[in-house]
């Protein structure tokens, strides 16, 4: 059964791979979040949509007929993926046994599954010249990684971007220190929107329906003006901005009490 009562946002990335190419045995989860916090969290569920204009199948024409580059799902989920590891390091092959399935590329074709359940894309071993397998994917997560996937969504510039600074940071050699902050700028904005998040996550402000807040907007930092229109079950808030835009679902840490 789906249900989607505990979904805050989908996470929206796409994928084109040349001939030859392969998705490693894996399962999904939010990247950003595990590099700030060392917390894995995985999506509620996770779906794929077969793009280019290819088919695999000995009937489909040269100009159309892609070979290889399924889609392999396991339905065992994370007892499967205890037992293989990350990209199956832990066992001698993660596709043999049970419980795999097989959805072959398809143009239009749509998958969707647990969020615990590790995939895999097979190797594709024949494309049309030009073509490329295009994947567009669609993981669905809770209000608990809002913030971040708002913040630096899944693959953009801002997340490519954080990532790139995350790994600088790891080799800086002998450690952090004031001076080597003040050194690198777009290391000290990083760690200036790390407090910043940090105290987003720690806020204990508690908001009524119809109250004047300060909210920022998206990925913002500054503050505006804006109405509490609604407080969702989760804690999230339905904000209405006085220069006339809306923001659905926002994470409760955007938001200041007037004066506070």
């Amino acid at each position: 059964d789906i249900s989607l009562d505990a979904a805050h946002g989908v996470a929206v990335w796409c994928l084109a791979s040349p001939e030859r190419g392969a998705v490693d045995y894996h399962v999904d989860y939010c990247e950003l979040h595990r590099r700030e916090t060392n917390e894995i969290v995985i999506p509620l569920y996770a779906s794929t949509v077969h793009v280019a204009d290819l088919e695999d199948g000995s009937h489909i024409n040269d100009e159309r007929r892609i070979e290889g580059g399924a889609f392999l799902v396991n339905s065992r989920g994370l007892n499967h993926y205890a037992e293989c590891g990350y990209k199956g390091r832990l066992c001698a092959n993660a596709f043999e046994g049970k419980n795999w399935h097989r959805v072959p590329y398809r143009r239009g074709r749509c998958t969707i599954h647990d969020g615990e359940w590790p995939h895999a894309a097979e190797e594709t071993t024949r494309l049309p010249a030009g073509k490329r397998r295009v994947i567009l994917g669609l993981n669905v997560f809770g209000a608990n990684v809002a913030e971040v996937n708002l913040r630096a969504p899944e693959h953009s510039d801002a997340f490519n971007k954080t990532v790139k600074l995350y790994q600088a940071a790891g080799n800086t050699g002998g450690g952090l220190t004031v001076e080597k902050l003040a050194k690198n700028k777009p290391l000290a904005r990083l760690f200036v929107g790390l407090a910043r998040a940090r105290q987003d996550s720690e806020s204990t402000d508690v908001f009524e329906t119809g109250e004047r807040v300060r909210a920022r907007w998206r990925t913002g930092v500054r503050f505006h003006p804006a109405t509490v229109s609604k407080v969702r079950e989760d804690g999230c808030l339905d904000l209405v901005y006085d220069d006339g835009f809306k923001w659905d679902g926002a994470p409760a840490g955007v938001a200041r009490k007037m004066g506070g």
